[in-house]
């Protein structure tokens, strides 16, 4: 038997809920870092330059898509698995962009406290540029997962009177 498996949209509620449980993940790996191996926590600058390279390459291939997916080029149109495979790239986007916020928020609260350290200073930059295009995937993968929605079939009553 066959079980057919109808996909929602992702939901604002859960990519929130991710953020939150990111922070806290984030906030207590920094805090508890220091009492395991007796050095604060570390976030690199190519970790920012890492999540702003996949920011650019989803942005460039969302604007690829938008402009195949308009009416009238008919030429080039997206093929359905195509559409498919990136509505799925959106979902895990949307769910990776999120944790990466999530995360690297808590980190910079954490590192706002001692923001006069200059140590610190620059970690909390650093987990700022890292959190905004974690941010910025959320809202770029909810539009792509929006552009590849199929539209609502007709109701039965739309069926009924044709």
């Amino acid at each position: 038997m066959v079980r057919i498996v109808s996909l929602k949209p992702t939901q604002w509620s859960f990519l929130i809920g991710l953020i939150l449980l990111g922070a806290s993940f984030g906030w207590s790996i920094a805090l508890l870092w220091p009492t395991w191996f007796y050095m604060n926590f570390f976030v690199p600058w190519y970790t920012a330059l890492a999540v702003w390279l996949i920011f650019v390459s989803m942005l460039t291939w969302a604007l690829m898509f938008r402009y195949r997916m308009k009416p009238e080029n008919l030429e080039h149109r997206v093929h359905p698995i195509v559409a498919a495979r990136t509505a799925a790239a959106a979902l895990a986007t949307s769910r990776m962009g999120s944790v990466i916020a999530g995360v690297y928020s808590g980190i910079m609260i954490y590192d706002v406290r001692n923001y006069s350290n200059a140590v610190s200073a620059e970690q909390t930059k650093i987990c700022a540029m890292t959190a905004l295009p974690g941010l910025m995937l959320v809202f770029l993968a909810m539009w792509l997962e929006n552009m590849c929605r199929l539209p609502e079939p007709p109701h039965e009553s739309q069926r009924d009177s044709r």
